[in-house]
């Protein structure tokens, strides 16, 4: 017979849904078809089974759910970092009101780091073999440093280079110096469409936007993001316009009561605010009939399954003065792995792993204890409420506040998307079943290997 992976099956609606959480890889069936996996495939004898049967059974093994030996083959890469987020500075040409890490241009920091320093901390990361380094601060382009870290990322790392910018410094000196060399800019763009910008007049948002068609014209990857408050959220209409226009990727994030936001109560949404915003939103990308695939990604992401965010030991987060966390929102003792400066990879990972084994992490990281998504129906996909630091050095929840929306635009993605339509098709059928949607708990069955 064939042997259950470790799988866990949840049913909903006649559907079926299997899930290997250790290969992150998922599929539903109805659930006609689960018995006949059930009793043809899972209960047969191998020289029972009928040939008509292999292309399926194939694809069981491929996508982890069985197994054709008695032993456990699945692969360990449940403590592999894949990212890392390196801030080479918290200062920021600009002071937006609601930055999670209040950066400004008057933030007093140390003198840059020397050369060598640099050097030996990418050398170090570079053992890691990570899929994706990400730049971000503050404004990276703040840092004196920012080409020779470019430079030493390229040279040392085989990965994707990512930097998240308000784009404000990307002159043509700047974009030449990085041109093949950083495959994604993400550039947040609230200022550049606020006419409160006090850099208005010195910075037009033609001239921007033409810088954006350079980007795209030279082979950068481009994603715009925008941060939407209560002050600025008629103008994210006019962000999902551009976005459409220049066929970049998107990001929308709602404001949290975290850094600067804190002090700016007057920009904050409620959960059913931010209901009633992000449905506005899903309409007004129906009525405009934005069908590219970037706006299927934004609309309908897709989900992978997950029992703890990427902060429990997916992620390392260095900061300027070569500090390392697991999270860059949690950037005190208690998260602290080391220094760059002064311990080897191997003492960091030594360190991480033995966090992930207290009740703090635990806590913090794995999504059903976290508080509030214990009993959710979608915590097996979001990332759930995370933990942050306030300015006291503290660990704080920072409520999810798209939760009501996200449950519900997950429940569709997992039982009611529907792969052979378009994105256009399955917005309106979304958009249909919104208020309709249960959240009725899932039966769920573990089918383990003990």
């Amino acid at each position: 017979m064939y042997r259950w992976k470790k799988i866990y099956i949840l049913k909903r609606d006649n559907k079926v849904l299997f899930i290997n959480f250790d290969e992150k890889k998922m599929f539903r069936v109805s659930f006609q078809i689960y018995h006949y996996i059930y009793d043809n495939i899972i209960c047969a004898n191998k020289e029972d089974i009928e040939v008509k049967y292999q292309p399926l059974i194939e694809f069981l093994v491929e996508n982890q759910i069985i197994s054709d030996s008695n032993e456990d083959t699945d692969s360990d890469n449940k403590g592999e970092i894949n990212s890392i987020y390196f801030l080479p500075t918290l200062q920021c040409n600009l002071i937006c009101d609601f930055c999670s890490l209040s950066s400004s241009p008057f933030i007093i920091e140390p003198k840059p780091m020397a050369l060598e320093f640099i050097k030996d901390m990418i050398m170090k990361l570079s053992d890691l073999k990570v899929h994706k380094f990400v730049i971000t601060g503050g404004e990276p382009f703040c840092s004196k440093n920012i080409f020779n870290i470019i430079n030493l990322v390229n040279k040392n790392l085989d990965c994707k280079l990512q930097i998240c910018t308000n784009g404000l410094l990307l002159n043509n000196e700047v974009i030449e110096r990085i041109q093949g060399k950083v495959q994604m800019l993400d550039i947040s763009i609230e200022n550049i469409l606020e006419d409160s910008c006090f850099l208005n007049k010195q910075v037009q948002k033609q001239q921007f936007m033409d810088k954006i068609d350079i980007l795209i014209k030279i082979g950068f990857q481009v994603c715009l993001s925008f941060v939407l408050t209560k002050k600025n959220q008629e103008l994210v209409f006019e962000f999902l316009d551009i976005c459409y226009e220049k066929r970049t990727a998107i990001s929308v994030k709602v404001i949290e009561k975290i850094g600067r936001a804190e002090e700016n109560e007057e920009l904050l949404v409620s959960k059913e605010e931010a209901e009633t915003i992000m449905v506005g939103i899903y309409k007004y990308i129906a009525a405009k009939g934005y069908d590219t695939p970037n706006f299927e990604e934004f609309l309908f992401p897709v989900l992978l399954p997950q029992k703890a965010c990427a902060g429990y030991g997916h992620l390392l987060s260095v900061y300027p003065d070569g500090s390392i966390y697991n999270c860059f929102m949690l950037n005190y003792s208690s998260f602290r792995l080391g220094n760059l400066s002064q311990d080897s990879m191997d003492d960091i990972l030594n360190r991480l792993h033995e966090k992930k084994e207290s009740d703090l992490f635990k806590k913090c990281f794995i999504v059903c204890n976290k508080q509030g998504c214990t009993t959710c129906e979608i915590n097996d996909f979001c990332e759930g409420h995370c933990h942050y630091c306030n300015s006291n050095g503290q660990a704080k929840v920072k409520e999810n506040i798209q939760c009501y929306f996200i449950r519900k635009l997950y429940l569709f993605i997992l039982w009611y998307f529907k792969s052979n339509e378009t994105v256009l098709e399955n917005l309106d059928r979304f958009l249909e079943l919104y208020y309709e949607i249960e959240t009725n708990k899932t039966e769920r069955m573990d089918l383990s290997v003990k």
